[in-house]
């Protein structure tokens, strides 16, 4: 296993397809794999922009897609020998490439055996048909969902024991909306118009901007109110008005680090600061008749955590007792009470971006119009 991997490093590059890949793999091990020696794989290529995998499995345990259109499992064999199973080109004349299309929200799961034949005391094994409703039952909560009910069912079915085999799993998902915009003011309609591109934000951000990195550690969020205070300078903001643009940034952040990364150690995602002074408009639309204006600068947040799948709701009541005591949504109350604009673009090719502005004409103007 360590020449496998060490050899799809060396060759990924070099090969066009990944049928041509696994047979590549096989020719370099054709000479130290030992007669009777074998590997099956699974190797694919995904777009994550269109949501097509091509793919070739060399004698791997088959695939399960759940189709969100559908709510139905869909299974993937394949129908190939495993590397180094027979020789004498046996594997390249039996394989090819395969495609899949995920459309948004399906899942594709993949697994090693360890998985399916794990086994019980009485020798009864998991089995794929267990797999499967373990997947039907939990891919409309997502990924994480998936992969915790599967480690969850394995070990109530295999006890204490440990595993026979390697338990391997790979779970993805194409993200239900592509397009989903929160937002609390007209740029959302200068967005959707051709106004203001996301990814047009985040290179000025890259190239004008202050960037704070962050970890997917709620520990690490008290760096924003220093960081805050060295991209405004000292006294631009009358304490109060800093007290809650720091809130809201930390709760924004804090969204990401608990449902985008769900506290994974080593994530990190960047929170930018971009002085004011450019229209960053598409050809043909005036700040006066999108209601954009980027001279009062931006903060961009910018993650490639899980998306978020935002709620339209009116404001939270806190007089009414029933909202008091439910204590959910609060944050994201808090949020929109507090800034001027929230404007988030999940799946980007750079990655979810939460487009933020505050109204600093209530106090001073860093970097903006005097």
């Amino acid at each position: 296993m360590s020449m496998l991997s060490a050899l799809l490093r060396a060759l990924r590059h070099a090969y066009a397809s990944p049928s041509l890949m696994l047979v590549g793999l096989e020719d370099n091990l054709a000479h130290t794999l030992p007669r009777g020696g074998l590997v099956t794989m699974f190797y694919g290529v995904l777009d994550t922009v269109s949501g097509r995998l091509t793919y070739a499995s060399a004698g791997h345990t088959p695939g399960v897609v759940w189709h969100a259109a559908t709510r139905r499992i869909e299974w993937h064999y394949g129908r190939s020998v495993p590397i180094g199973a027979v020789r004498g080109g046996a594997l390249k004349r039996m394989l090819h490439d395969e495609t899949l299309d995920l459309e948004p929200g399906d899942l594709l799961v993949h697994f090693t055996d360890g998985y399916s034949e794990a086994m019980r005391e009485d020798g009864e094994q998991f089995g794929l048909a267990r797999i499967g409703a373990v997947v039907e039952r939990h891919a409309t909560s997502g990924v994480r969902a998936v992969i915790d009910a599967l480690d969850v069912a394995i070990r109530d079915w295999a006890g204490t024991g440990q595993p026979m085999d390697d338990e391997t799993l790979l779970v993805i998902g194409r993200t239900a909306s592509a397009a989903t915009t929160e937002t609390d003011t007209s740029v959302s309609r200068a967005s959707r118009d051709g106004g203001v591109d996301p990814l047009a934000l985040l290179r000025r951000a890259t190239e004008e901007g202050s960037r704070l990195t962050l970890g997917a550690d709620f520990e690490q969020l008290v760096a924003i109110r220093a960081w805050l205070q060295g991209c405004c300078g000292p006294g631009a903001l009358e304490p109060r008005s800093a007290r809650l643009l720091e809130s809201a940034l930390y709760e924004v952040c804090a969204n990401v680090v608990e449902h985008g990364y769900a506290q994974q150690p080593g994530c990190s995602f960047d929170l930018w600061w971009v002085p004011g002074g450019e229209r960053l408009l598409a050809p043909g639309h005036s700040t006066a008749a999108n209601g954009v204006d980027m001279h009062d600068g931006y903060f961009l947040v910018q993650d490639r955590g899980a998306p978020f799948k935002p709620q339209r709701s009116d404001l939270l009541d806190f007089t009414d007792a029933g909202v008091r005591r439910k204590g959910r949504g609060i944050g994201l109350h808090m949020i929109r009470k507090i800034l001027k604009t929230i404007e988030y673009h999940p799946g980007t090719a750079e990655g979810n971006l939460t487009l933020l502005q505050f109204d600093f004409t209530l106090a001073g103007n860093p970097g903006g119009r005097q």
